[in-house]
């Protein structure tokens, strides 16, 4: 802050308001602000002054030079608040605007962050990688120094998963989580291959899917409302009768079977495969009320950016 703005605040913590200074401006209305700002005007803050029902601003800026523009008095009662500048959930969402350039922050955003649920705590952002295993797909998820496995893909996939692990500069004593989406051969193929090799890692999976999956190792039930590595999970029925899908608020969405986008097609579960289509309907349309940005499925590519509005959309077409 320049020693100008610094003298400013000091007077406006006082409750004083230097009049004198208004002389300086030139008044001009809202709308020929708005309009100045329309015509590609760049808002560069030099200097600003704050009075009751005057807010008097200069802009850097050959359009409208120096102005002030006159504010409604503000209520006696009423304190003033200071805005908090809201966070772009995800670092892929870099698409420039196409109206008039915005005015420019005084810092910038974070990088994505995800606040457990469980300990309160703001955790890193996760990496997500796929693991390509054909007409199926498994995802490396990498948190600071921690992985975990979602889906196992089909027998004798745990080579192609160690590739991607190893490749995200992790190894298998990283991974302490593998969350299966459901019971089905092609994402639970290779499970007893993996969790023989992530010793330390916790199984989990829906309670009603459990008993279908063959491995030696314990499985956790979990369900909407549990977290596993930060993360949410979704029941998502229907496909099978304890599908979950795994949520990262606002960022990420993992559907395993409870939507397929093969070929770009981004469609409900296959009903040949589907234990329960009215189920499986009502699960995609409980996912088009979430806020994410991308969507990863267990057929199919992902979708990078307006995944939630996507899945919103193909959920109407639902009812």
């Amino acid at each position: 802050m320049c020693n100008q703005c610094e003298q400013h605040s000091h007077h406006h913590s006082h409750g004083q308001f230097d009049r004198a200074r208004l002389g300086r401006f030139r008044p001009i209305g809202r709308r020929t602000f708005l309009a100045s700002m329309g015509k590609g005007t760049f808002a560069l803050l030099t200097e600003a002054s704050i009075g009751r029902g005057v807010i008097a601003i200069a802009l850097g800026t050959t359009a409208t030079g120096l102005a002030a523009c006159t504010a409604p008095p503000a209520a006696p009662a009423t304190p003033a608040v200071t805005a908090v500048p809201t966070v772009e959930p995800t670092a892929e969402s870099t698409a420039e605007p196409t109206a008039a350039p915005t005015v420019a922050a005084a810092t910038e955003s974070p990088a994505a962050t995800t606040a457990s649920a469980a300990t309160g705590t703001t955790l890193p952002p996760v990496d997500y990688q796929l693991v390509n295993l054909g007409f199926v797909n498994a995802y490396v998820l990498v948190r600071g120094n921690e992985v975990a496995v979602v889906d196992t893909g089909v027998a004798n996939s745990q080579g192609k998963i160690e590739e991607v692990i190893k490749a995200a500069g992790r190894s298998w004593d990283d991974v302490r989580h593998v969350i299966l989406t459901h019971h089905h051969p092609d994402h639970a193929g290779s499970m007893n291959e993996v969790m023989s090799a992530a010793v330390k890692a916790t199984a989990y999976a829906g309670l009603m899917d459990i008993p279908s999956i063959h491995t030696t190792r314990t499985i956790q039930p979990v369900g909407d409302g549990s977290e596993v590595f930060g993360l949410q999970i979704i029941a998502t029925p229907g496909h099978t009768p304890g599908h979950i899908s795994v949520y990262d608020p606002n960022i990420a969405f993992i559907a395993g079977d409870a939507l397929n986008n093969g070929d770009g097609n981004l469609t409900g579960p296959n009903p040949q495969y589907s234990a329960d289509m009215t189920t499986a309907n009502q699960s995609v349309q409980k996912i088009g009320n979430l806020s994410f940005e991308r969507a990863f499925f267990g057929h199919g590519v992902p979708i990078e950016t307006g995944a939630s509005a996507a899945i919103a959309a193909l959920a109407a077409t639902l009812k």
